[in-house]
């Protein structure tokens, strides 16, 4: 079984997609303990006490190769939107920190256009 995932916090509203072969509890012990995390984006979720991470799909029978595409896939059509799992709303961080001047089109249903200043307000409001 192959999954897609999601690594979030509620506290920062934000999230990272990432995909495995592995049962989740593996691979989050995997960024949790990993050498190199203090340069892993989804570090800066796992320092969060509130941090959890979920099932997006899953897959009997799909190669390595086209897991990664569908990562990507993911990842890139909600770079600058916002990711809703849960009835919540998250921004995706893979690749990099928070965005710092990037406009999100929030798919909630209100489709406002946010910048970062506001963003931590509209996700208050929306996820409450």
């Amino acid at each position: 079984m192959k999954y897609i995932y999601i690594l979030y916090s509620d506290i920062l509203g934000d999230a990272y997609i990432g995909s495995t072969s592995n049962k989740l509890t593996r691979r989050l012990a995997f960024h949790k303990n990993n050498n190199n995390r203090k340069k892993l984006t989804c570090n800066y979720i796992l320092n969060q006490k509130d941090y959890k991470i979920d099932m997006i799909f899953s897959f009997d029978d799909i190669s390595k190769t086209n897991l990664e595409i569908m990562e990507t896939k993911i990842i890139k059509y909600y770079k600058n939107k916002l990711f809703c799992f849960k009835n919540k709303h998250y921004k995706i961080i893979n690749k990099s920190l928070p965005y710092v001047n990037k406009r999100f089109l929030c798919t909630c249903g209100c489709n406002k256009e946010l910048i970062k200043k506001t963003i931590l307000k509209h996700l208050k409001n929306i996820n409450n």
